[in-house]
C-alpha cells in the first residue's frame, strides 16, 4: 500500500480542513506506514489544543477502512476513556493490555509481560508523555518496572506490529 492512499484515506475521515502542521503529519504518518518497518516507532508530538486526539480519530478510522486493525493504548483509565470517545473505537489501559498476573507471588514482580500474538497492528498510545522510561526504585509491581520499556518490548514481540506515541511535551512529568 502507498502512502498517497493512506493519506487519502485519512484526509476523508477528518471532518475540517487540516492546518499545514496536520498535512505535514499526515503525510509523514501515511509514509510511516507504507515504509514497513515494524521496529520504528511514530512520534506525534503536540501542545494541547493542536488537534492530536482528533487526528488520531481520523487515522483510527482510515485504518479501519484500510483494513489494518489498530489498539488503542493510555497510561490511565481517564486517558483511555476520553481516547475510546474521540475514536469511537474501545481504548484500554496499557497495563490490562500487556501484563498478566503471574501464578506464582513470589517472583519479583506481581504481574509479567504477556504474550503478544497481534499480527500487523498499529498499537497507538496517547497521553505517552506520562510513560516513564524509569524503573521503579521501589519494589517492582509490573514486568520490568519500566512502562515505556515494557510496552516498546510487549509491541516487538508481535508479528509486524507498530507503535505510535502521542504525547504532549509541555504535560506533567511521569510521577
Amino acid at each position: 500500500m502507498n502512502s498517497s492512499h493512506i493519506s487519502q484515506q485519512i484526509y476523508a475521515k477528518l471532518l475540517y480542513q487540516p492546518t499545514n502542521n496536520q498535512k505535514k503529519i499526515v503525510e509523514l504518518f501515511s509514509e510511516y506506514l507504507a515504509e514497513g518497518d515494524s521496529s520504528s516507532i511514530f512520534v506525534l508530538n503536540g501542545y494541547a489544543g493542536t488537534g492530536k486526539t482528533t487526528l488520531v480519530a481520523a487515522i483510527v478510522a482510515a485504518l479501519k477502512n484500510i483494513g489494518i486493525r489498530s489498539i488503542l493504548l493510555a497510561p490511565t483509565g481517564r486517558a483511555a476513556k476520553v481516547l475510546s470517545h474521540y475514536s469511537n473505537q474501545k481504548a484500554f489501559t496499557i497495563h490490562k493490555h500487556i501484563y498478566r498476573e503471574r501464578t506464582n507471588a513470589s517472583y519479583e514482580s506481581k504481574f509479567s509481560l504477556n504474550i503478544n500474538r497481534d499480527k500487523d497492528v498499529i498499537y497507538i498510545v496517547d497521553e505517552a508523555s506520562m510513560l516513564s522510561s524509569h524503573t521503579a526504585s521501589d519494589s517492582v509491581q509490573f514486568g520490568s518496572g519500566s512502562l515505556l520499556e515494557d510496552l516498546v518490548q510487549y509491541v516487538r514481540l508481535g508479528r509486524n506490529c507498530r507503535l505510535v506515541l502521542v504525547g504532549d511535551n509541555a504535560q506533567l512529568p511521569p510521577v
